[in-house]
């Protein structure tokens, strides 16, 4: 998302009156990208959130998860990710 600059916002005021208040929206610097994991050992992409895991749990069906992953899988679900 771009930034709304409350100084371009003040200074648009100053320069036309009250109602020229108007944002300027700043494009964002970079476009976000998605990720590619193809390089990563499959061991350590969660297979639930396809990132890398940075908080990894073991499971009782043997697979490791991202602990948030799983447990809000687990909330809705009691079967295994990966193996239903």
């Amino acid at each position: 998302r771009g930034k709304i600059s409350l100084s371009a916002v003040e200074e648009a005021a100053e320069e036309d009156g009250p109602a020229a208040k108007v944002a300027r929206i700043e494009p964002p610097a970079a476009a976000e990208e998605e990720v590619n994991h193809a390089d990563e050992p499959d061991e350590f992409v969660c297979s639930i959130t396809h990132d890398l895991m940075t908080d990894p749990v073991a499971a009782t069906d043997g697979h490791s998860y991202e602990r948030a992953a799983l447990e809000k899988w687990l909330r809705r679900s009691e079967t295994s990710p990966k193996t239903g």
